[in-house]
């Protein structure tokens, strides 16, 4: 039995964004990025001629699981490259759009109400995932801020620390706090 849909969309999204790095800014030689690039296109096309033995539905679904492992392929390619968590985040809900056009396209297999029900439950996964997305992004940015809080905090009491000493012990005691924490 096929694990349900929701699975494979959160999947897909933890891989996503537990498989990049969360603040490397690596950017990729040129040739390294358009050599692979092109390594995606070709992957792509080459899925592309399979599905075109299909026929109906099977190759509409074949279709749409190229387009993911695209979305997905390139997605990742460009969160690396830029190596941002706007980057990373633009990636994900781009696999997690793919992942539900999926879904989705799986579903015209079905027929009456049986196909309602799986759209609406394709709709609310994607939706799902996207809910978890837009939360671990806000989770991310709290993280930021209570660790700008954390050391603006740090360099207070480091400054307190240094009105203890003498003049030219200070200002080194002053300049090593700013330095430590970024003052």
């Amino acid at each position: 039995m096929k694990p349900p849909i929701h699975h494979s969309i959160r999947l897909a999204l933890l891989v996503g964004l537990m498989g990049m790095p969360l603040a490397v800014n690596a950017e990729i030689p040129r040739s390294e990025y358009q050599a692979e690039k092109d390594a995606i296109t070709q992957h792509y096309d080459a899925a592309r001629d399979v599905c075109a033995q299909r026929a109906g539905n099977a190759k509409d679904v074949c279709i749409k699981k190229a387009e993911l492992d695209r979305t997905a392929a390139v997605g990742n390619l460009e969160a690396h490259d830029r190596g941002t968590a706007e980057s990373r985040e633009a990636a994900t809900r781009d696999r997690i759009n793919a992942e539900y056009a999926l879904a989705d396209e799986k579903c015209d297999d079905l027929g009456g109400n049986r196909k309602s029900v799986c759209q609406k439950e394709a709709r609310a996964q994607r939706d799902k995932a996207q809910a978890d997305l837009k939360a671990d992004a806000a989770h991310q940015e709290a993280d930021a801020k209570a660790v700008q809080d954390r050391r603006k905090a740090d360099y207070k009491v480091a400054l307190q620390k240094c009105e203890s000493l003498a003049s030219d012990a200070k200002v080194a005691c002053k300049e090593e706090a700013k330095r430590r924490f970024g003052g």
